[in-house]
């Protein structure tokens, strides 16, 4: 297989040991006919140079906002950045001019998006969209510049790829299209590529193929990934460290193996207990995260995950914890990449993780008010709750 780009060069641990990626309170809001839409609060995160990480939350919680916003992708007029700095490799990107914005997108930080169906060109050929992106960063001739898409529908495993340049998008299956969007994202060979939930529009067995070449294509040209998704078991073997998303907030962050492992905030506990684990027999109950994320245009004072959270305090209705050493009341600052944070008021322990409930018996107010919604209807109908 051919090596489209020396990672050697570009793509190492930069001398003064900074991150590749930087952002720092980054927030994030919409307009809308409801009020402001506060998509992403106060959001800050690093990324390394050859590094595997994983951003995960419920559908709203603000990962893809966040990976648009970094490319400076929002649509215009409703979204906008308020606030917050995005430094790649030493570029502030929030004040990059826009043609300079353009050259960086695709030849530095490239992007996977959702459903190849809608991301590619239908009445355009392969060929011309793979083409079309090398000729707008270099000054190759159409001839070269076909000979290396060829090489990097190749490298991402496309078969027979000199002739399926001729071929239109609807000529490929969903995996196929997808193969295409990661050749498309890769063939400038850059130094970040962001994934967007890449395996959403595709059946089980698909997908484990193509988190398998994101993550070899990686190795390969030593581009570091965000790999954006909703489910944990999806970031499970492939990320070397992942950050947990909810209502605009990074709620938790560890090394892949410690989060699994020791699991703190409630929301993490309630992701992980909400998905089959085959190394446990099938004896472990499924225990589903009651009620509904919060009203991004009205978020409460307190911590947003509180309402559904059987582990709240009375404090968790009136602060909002910041993201610091578990149990600790103060922020985290100075800590080493991976440390283990989590944003809440009172963390479950181990034991409490692996049971899904507080030891103390509590339960959510979602589920006290839907048990008492549960008695008010027994009763009417006069039967026993």
């Amino acid at each position: 297989m051919t090596r489209i780009y020396d990672a050697s060069a570009d793509a190492t641990t930069r001398a003064d040991g900074g991150s590749l990626l930087q952002v720092r309170d980054l927030r994030v809001e919409f307009s809308s006919s409801s009020g402001r839409v506060h998509a992403v609060n106060g959001v800050s995160f690093d990324v390394q140079a050859h590094e595997l990480l994983g951003i995960v939350g419920e559908s709203g919680c603000g990962k893809s906002v966040t990976s648009l916003a970094i490319l400076r992708l929002l649509p215009k007029p409703a979204g906008r950045i308020t606030g917050g700095t995005v430094t790649f490799d030493g570029t502030d990107l929030l004040h990059l001019g826009d043609e300079a914005m353009r050259d960086l997108r695709g030849r530095q930080v490239a992007m996977i998006f959702q459903d190849p169906m809608t991301s590619l060109n239908p009445v355009t050929t392969i060929g011309e969209q793979l083409v079309e992106v090398v000729q707008a960063h270099t000054k190759l001739r159409r001839k070269a510049a076909e000979q290396r898409a060829i090489e990097t529908l190749e490298l991402v495993g496309l078969p027979n790829a000199k002739a399926r340049l001729k071929n239109f998008p609807h000529q490929f299956s969903g995996g196929m299209r997808q193969r295409v969007m990661i050749a498309m994202a890769l063939i400038m060979g850059p130094k970040l590529l962001i994934a967007d939930e890449p395996t959403t529009a595709l059946d089980v067995t698909i997908q484990a193929q193509i988190l398998d070449l994101i993550r070899r294509v990686a190795q390969e040209t030593g581009a570091a990934v965000m790999l954006i998704t909703h489910d944990l078991g999806v970031v499970a073997g492939m990320t070397q460290r992942i950050q947990v998303m909810y209502a605009g907030h990074i709620v938790e962050t560890a090394t892949t193996d410690e989060l699994f492992a020791h699991p703190r905030h409630p929301y993490t506990v309630g992701l992980l207990r909400s998905i089959p684990r085959l190394d446990e027999g099938g004896s472990r109950e499924l225990l589903p995260i009651e009620g509904l994320p919060p009203d991004l245009t009205r978020l409460p004072a307190g911590c947003p995950f509180a309402p559904r959270c059987a582990w709240a305090i009375e404090r968790c209705l009136t602060e909002n914890p910041p993201l610091g050493l578990p149990g600790s009341a103060e922020p985290a600052t100075g800590v080493a990449l991976g440390t283990h944070l989590a944003a809440c008021w009172n963390p479950a322990t181990d034991d409490e993780a692996r049971a899904g409930v507080p030891a103390n018996g509590h339960i959510s107010a979602v589920e006290a008010a839907g048990r008492e919604r549960a008695a008010a209807a027994a009763t009417a109908l006069g039967v026993e709750p």
